[in-house]
This record gives C-alpha cells, structure tokens and sequence, in this order.
C-alpha cells in the first residue's frame, strides 16, 4: 500500500472519531446534569420539609410525609403559643392536620395487624395523642375553629345525603380518637376523669343539662361521651377476636349462644374495665361488679332517648320551623345513640356468656344487664316519632315503639335524604 492510500484511510476515520467522542460528552451530560438535579432536588425536599411534606402527599408516600410534616412543626413549634397563634390555612396548620391524620391512620393500621400492646401501636398511639391535644387545643381558641368548619363543610359537600352524619364533626372524631389513643397508652386515670367530668348528676331542660349546682353542661358533651364509650367498647372487642363475628351477626349484634363459654377472657387483663370491676381492681370486689358508669349511663341515655323523641321531627321539611341544618344535627345525635346501643349489647352479650371467668352470682347481673339493653333498644313512640314503611310515612302512637336502629335509619335519616330542599 502506498503512502498516499494510508494517508486517505486515516484521514476518513477522523470523522468517526469525533463523533463518537461528541456522543460520549453528551452522554456524561446528560448524566452529570441528572445527577446535579437529583442532588438539588434532594436537597429542597431535605431543608424544605413543607415542600417534601406536598411532594410525598402527591405520591401517597405517607410515612416520608409524616416524617415531612413532624420536622416542620419541630423547626416551627417557638414560633406560636398563647400570644401567637397559627393562622387556619397557614403552613403550620397544613402540617399539623396531616400529621394528626396521618398518625391516627398508622395507629388504626398497626392496631389491626399487630394488636393493641404492639410497640408500632404504642408508637403511633403517642404521635395521635400529641397531634391531637395540639389540635384541638388550637381549635379551642378559634384559632382553627374556621379550618373545622371547611373541613365539616368539604366532608358533607363530598359526600352522599346518606352518609352526612358519619362525617359531621372533625372535632368530634379527633376527640374520640384521643380517647381511644388513651385506652391504648392505659391512661385510666385520664379515662376515667373524662368518664367522671362528663357523668356529673344533672336534671334535664330543653337543649341542656343542668348540673346539680347551677352550672351549665351543653348537651353535646353527653353524646360525644356516648361516642368515645363506642370507640373503647368496640376496641375491647376487636381485640378479643369478634370483629368477624359481629360483622355477619344479624343487625351486627352478638346473641349470648354466640360466646358462651368460649373462654374469650381467659388472660385478658381487666376487660371493658370502665364498665366491670374484677378482682385485679380490688379483692373486695370478688370476682366482678358493674361500676357506677355503668348504672348511671342507663339513666342518661332514657333522658337522651325523650330529648330526641322530643326534637326528632321538629326541623324536618314539613314543619313550622324546617331547617335542614338542624335535622342533620339531630340525626348524628340519633346515630350516636344507635351505635352505642349496640355495642353495648355486644359488650354484655361477651360478659353474660363467660361463665368461667366471673361467678354464679355475678353472671346472673351480667345476664340481666345485657337484657336491660336488648330493652333499651325498644323505644316507645309517645305519638312524637316518624318512620317511614313501604314509602308511607307513619306516627309511632303513644302505646306502640320501633327499635332505635328504625328510628334511625327509616325515620330521622330517611327524612333527611328525602329533604325536598337539596340547600344544606
């Protein structure tokens, strides 16, 4: 070959060279420029834990957002207290709502894969507490009372007519939840002040319950007690393995023949210990004895039962003072009491049937406590309830009664899905 050809050969491969080269640069780039973002994108998400707290909220990672939304509140907390307090759609506030749901949702989630004496429990249980007490302590001083009210108002705009009770009142749930996150720390003490302060004797007016003393206690505070009662009761019972068995029991409440003799409280340390006494809570108590709560709450709730009777249709369209508003009131109020009804016949359905666990004497009150509110389920009608049957809506007369569950769902709840005005 001569010296021209391979001069030629080698100046064509030049342009390949170069080309290559060209690509390689462009590659490493590319790369060198991911990387960069990647890094700077980290390091908005690691000093921005509010910008982080969006971003996995965005992708549903909801441990990383409530990592997000506890290293904002930690870097912020000095800067409110009780001469600041944090604006209701402010940054603060944004994540203090996250981490107050976010942590009641991890806590429900462990507490029913792991059971209640879980570390992961324990664990998120504190965090709903801590969330909670500041919450609500905010929405107190009307700091985030109007971000309540939009959340109240989003829930029942977002949701159907029928389900509007289950979503009426954000402070209600975080106020029952607390409850619960107590039952799981074992705060008795703190169970039982609530128990006490909301349980003080009263006589009954109108719209509220005055106290033997002349203070004033609204209403609303007996049925949300009736609400926090539901949440522990129903925990007891998710904990003792029922949640199955309620869940296809008929209107889902335990007959007797369903746990008899089961040994459902062997080893189970003090069981529905606000209601029964045991042994463990003192020797002078033998082998059981229903506590105070338990008697008076019979009491309160006929007084509840006749407020309701008194009230139920006088908001509902047809009448003089129609306002939709205020039937819904009623309605959630009603529904409290029906889910309270019915854990408590499951409460003592469970107790009446374990023979084993308490004695002879003591099963026979447990037997006739549990009778007592199969009794309390039946609500005469006075001639003041409505229900509605085949389409035909008809007045419970003085002599005759409807299980609360009717009333609930055929009578109040009914007329308010039919509201002839759709404006809430």
């Amino acid at each position: 070959m001569s010296i021209e050809q391979e001069t030629s050969q080698d100046n064509q491969s030049v342009p390949a060279v170069q080309s290559v080269s060209m690509a390689a640069v462009g590659v490493r780039a590319a790369f060198w420029t991911v990387v960069a973002l990647a890094l700077l994108f980290a390091c908005v998400l690691s000093f921005s834990s509010y910008t982080a707290m969006q971003f996995y909220v965005k992708i549903d990672c909801k441990d990383m957002a409530l990592m997000s939304a506890e290293k904002y509140l930690s870097r912020h907390d000095d800067a409110y207290g009780e001469n600041r307090l944090p604006p209701p759609n402010g940054k603060y506030a944004d994540a203090l709502y996250l981490a107050t749901g976010y942590s009641i949702d991890f806590m429900n989630a462990t507490l029913a894969k792991k059971g209640r004496d879980s570390r992961d429990t324990l664990f998120y249980a504190r965090k709903a507490e801590t969330y909670i007490n500041e919450y609500l302590s905010y929405n107190s001083t009307g700091s985030l009372l109007d971000r309540t009210r939009e959340i109240d108002a989003y829930s029942l705009s977002h949701t159907v007519a029928a389900m509007h009770p289950y979503v009426y009142s954000y402070s209600d749930y975080l106020q029952t939840t607390r409850f619960k996150t107590w039952y799981l720390l074992d705060k008795a003490e703190t169970l039982l002040e609530r128990v006490d302060t909301a349980t003080t004797p009263w006589i009954v007016t109108d719209e509220n319950w005055v106290l033997q003393d002349g203070d004033t206690v609204i209403i609303d505070d007996l049925f949300l007690l009736l609400m926090q009662l539901t949440a522990y009761i129903d925990t007891e019972l998710d904990a003792l393995g029922l949640s199955e068995d309620i869940a296809s029991a008929k209107g889902h409440v335990l007959r007797v023949e369903q746990v008899r003799d089961r040994s459902l409280l062997s080893g189970v340390n003090k069981p529905f210990d606000l209601f029964v006494y045991d042994s463990s809570d003192s020797p002078s108590f033998g082998n059981g004895e229903t506590t105070n709560l338990y008697k008076n709450l019979t009491v309160h709730f006929g007084a509840l039962v006749d407020y309701l009777r008194r009230n139920c249709v006088r908001y509902t369209y047809d009448a003089l003072e129609a306002d939709k508003a205020q039937h819904l009131r009623l309605t959630y109020r009603l529904k409290i009491l029906n889910d309270f009804t019915k854990s408590m016949r499951n409460m003592t359905a469970v107790l009446s049937g374990q023979t084993q666990y308490f004695d002879d004497a003591y099963t026979a009150e447990l037997r006739k406590t549990h009778t007592d509110w199969e009794s309390l389920g039946w609500v005469k009608g006075d001639g003041k309830m409505r229900i509605t049957r085949d389409g035909k809506r008809e007045i419970i007369g003085t002599d005759a009664g409807v299980f609360v569950e009717d009333w609930y769902t055929f009578g109040m709840l009914y007329d308010y899905v039919h509201w002839r005005n759709t404006l809430i």
